[in-house]
């Protein structure tokens, strides 16, 4: 080979080793553990299909070697345990691993990739019961506290029974044809007065029981009847008991783990490399 040919196939070799380091270089590195770019282009199962910033691969890493350390990883059984779960809640339980890693695919996901993750995430979650448990108790005080400070307001709304009449009927019992027991009410819940078609604004003027005049449409005439109305009130503590014990358990949990991955942060050796 002569020397032209060598320094052709030392740039090419040092091109595609330039390349690679290109497409998958070291971002980071956590604990001795290396974050890479191509990290940073799978998408998270942890965040509904979505990539990590950077900083969250960090802290993922971070709480994966919290779990460890913990010794709270899922085992392997527990990770084909709840694959298994998603399947059966999702309808897929009827294919194949095959077949669902193709499915995967479509969305960007290996079936060993997406088990890796699976793992990940839930050890994720077990770290955050552990850390969490004893810590977001949320009393009744707590609660009425909550109320007070962040008062919620029912919405007008109206509960309308609607029957489709043809026209002929109609006009031949305009007086009765309401009170017929063989007429087929669809009941149409409570509807908000925002989301009222204009044609049934009338039964705003409406007592429960009764009905809106005869709407005429093409061959038929369609009867509406204001089973009950729900007027503007503030809604009490026993109404939204449930969903502010829940608002106040996730603003706690959200502070804890940002400061349990503050606290990682602290102790960890973490080397940014780009």
């Amino acid at each position: 080979m002569n020397r032209f040919n060598v320094l052709m196939v030392t740039l090419l070799a040092t091109t595609a080793l330039d390349a690679r380091i290109e497409i998958d270089r070291i971002l980071a590195r956590v604990n001795g553990t290396n974050i890479l770019k191509s990290d940073l282009e799978k998408q998270r199962i942890a965040k509904e299909g979505k990539t990590f910033s950077l900083e969250e691969a960090i802290n993922d890493e971070l709480i994966a070697q919290h779990a460890v350390t913990m010794h709270v990883l899922p085992t392997a059984t527990d990770i084909d345990r709840q694959f298994v779960n998603f399947k059966v809640q999702n309808g897929l339980n009827e294919l194949s691993d095959e077949e669902f890693e193709k499915q995967l695919k479509e969305s960007g996901f290996s079936l060993q990739e997406y088990k890796h993750q699976l793992g990940r995430l839930m050890a994720t979650e077990n770290v955050k019961r552990a850390e969490i448990s004893e810590k977001i108790v949320v009393s009744t005080q707590d609660v009425e506290e909550h109320y007070k400070k962040h008062p919620e307001y029912t919405k007008e709304a109206f509960h309308l029974a609607i029957a489709t009449v043809p026209a002929e009927e109609y006009e031949a019992n305009p007086d009765t044809i309401a009170n017929d027991p063989k007429l087929a009410w669809e009941d149409h819940g409570f509807i908000e007065t925002a989301e009222l078609n204009t044609d049934y604004e009338g039964v705003k003027n409406l007592q429960p029981g009764e009905l809106m005049k005869p709407l005429e449409k093409e061959g038929c005439y369609e009867l509406v009847k204001l089973i009950a109305k729900q007027e503007v009130r503030l809604k009490s503590v026993a109404e939204r008991y449930d969903n502010i014990e829940r608002t106040i358990q996730n603003k706690r949990k959200d502070k804890i783990v940002k400061n349990l991955e503050k606290n990682l942060r602290k102790k960890a050796t973490i080397v940014y490399l780009d």
